[in-house]
């Protein structure tokens, strides 16, 4: 779980550990840091079955050496890797000789693509604008929504009766 995102981010990463099939596969789950403000979703991910954590806890050197032992499949970095991770470091994971696979995903329109230095196999990403906009980096792109489940809703008033405050005022 990257620091930075306390946005729909994390709940994306668990959707989509979620969809795979644990049974045929290992997933080892990566966090480089660890933030309160994402516990309620950080839990809800390792409730699910057959994940290994591995807390990195900033140190991308004990990341690096955990992806080379691990040697996976696959690796999917849920933000840009330079975001992600120092990138001093990447060179061992984008390395030409590597067995493994890379995808990006990216959750923000406004990351400067000028500043991409490592380029994954394939981008898998959550907009429309987004595949566009990556399209000139001459990378493979995939676009991965995640539907939003459309909110019930509820009565305000009794919503608002029942905590105890009057529905005939604002309340923030």
């Amino acid at each position: 779980f990257p620091s930075h995102d306390n946005s729909g981010m994390p709940e994306y990463l668990r959707r989509s550990i979620e969809l795979l099939d644990r049974k045929q596969h290992e997933i080892l789950l990566i966090e480089m840091r660890t933030e309160k403000i994402l516990d309620a979703v950080r839990k809800r991910v390792l409730d699910l079955d057959g994940i290994e954590l591995f807390s990195a806890e900033k140190s991308p050197l004990r990341a690096v050496e955990k992806i080379e032992s691990f040697d996976p499949d696959v690796i999917h970095f849920s933000e840009p890797s330079e975001q992600t991770m120092d990138p001093n470091y990447l060179d061992r994971i984008y390395k030409r000789d590597r067995r493994w696979k890379i995808f990006e995903t990216c959750h923000d329109s406004s990351y400067p693509l000028s500043s991409k230095k490592f380029f994954p196999d394939k981008f898998l990403l959550v907009s429309p604008f987004q595949v566009k906009m990556m399209q000139d980096l001459g990378v493979p792109a995939e676009l991965v929504q995640y539907d939003v489940p459309p909110l019930e809703m509820s009565n305000k008033s009794l919503t608002l009766q029942k905590l105890g405050l009057d529905p005939n005022k604002k309340h923030i």
